[in-house]
C-alpha cells in the first residue's frame, strides 16, 4: 500500500487445510518434523495453535533445528535437535517430513521405529519428489500423503487474502489427481 507492507505465508495455513481434508487432527498428538527449512518455519505457528502435546524438530544440521525450535514460545513443547532427538522422543503419532531429499531422488534418514502404531505421515513434496519417500513408506506398509493438498490449499489462501474470496479447494485437487 502507499503506507505499508503486508507479508503473509501460507504455508502452515495450506497444511492445516489439507489435514482437515484428511481427517488428521494433532490435538495432544506427538508431532515429528524432519527438516528445518523455510516451509517449516511457516509450518510451526499454525501447528501449536492445533495444540499437539509436542513437537520435535530434527535436521541434518542439529543446531539449525534446535535456533528455529526456540524462536516459539512454547518451549515445554517444542523441541529441535539432530536426528538422535527422534530416537529419544519416539514414538510419534505424526511424521512431517519436510526435507528437498526427493527432489535429488534422496530420502531423510527416518526410521520406522519413530512412527506409533498408528502413526500418521505426511510428505511435504508431491509429484517426482514425492516418489523415493512415497516408496520407502510403501515398502514398510506405511500410509503416507503428499503436499499436494497442502499447495493447493496454499494457492487458495493467497487468492483469498489478494480478492476476499476463498476457491474451492476439492474440484482443484480433483482436477489435479486426475491428470
Amino acid at each position: 500500500t502507499d503506507s505499508e507492507w503486508h507479508g503473509y505465508n501460507t504455508d502452515g495455513g495450506g497444511l492445516m487445510l489439507d489435514f482437515k481434508r484428511l481427517g488428521l487432527d494433532i490435538a495432544r498428538r506427538r508431532v515429528l518434523i524432519v527438516g528445518a527449512g523455510g516451509a517449516v518455519a511457516g509450518l510451526i505457528q499454525p501447528l501449536l495453535k492445533h495444540n499437539p502435546s509436542s513437537m520435535v524438530i530434527v535436521n541434518r544440521t542439529g543446531e539449525r533445528a534446535e535456533q528455529l525450535a526456540d524462536r516459539f514460545d512454547r518451549p515445554q513443547q517444542i523441541y529441535g535437535g539432530g536426528f538422535g532427538l527422534a530416537d529419544e522422543n519416539r514414538p510419534f503419532d505424526v511424521l512431517i517430513q519436510a526435507t528437498s531429499a526427493g527432489h535429488a531422488r534422496g530420502l531423510p534418514p527416518v526410521k520406522p521405529a519413530w512412527l506409533a502404531g498408528d502413526g500418521r505421515v505426511y510428505d511435504l513434496n508431491y509429484g517426482p519428489a514425492h516418489q523415493p519417500f512415497a516408496n520407502w513408506c510403501r515398502e514398510r506398509a506405511i500410509e503416507v500423503s503428499d503436499g499436494l493438498g497442502m499447495l493447493v490449499g496454499q494457492a487458495a489462501l493467497a487468492f483469498e487474502i489478494w480478492t476476499g474470496r476463498r476457491p474451492q479447494i476439492a474440484p482443484v485437487l480433483a482436477e489435479l489427481l486426475a491428470e
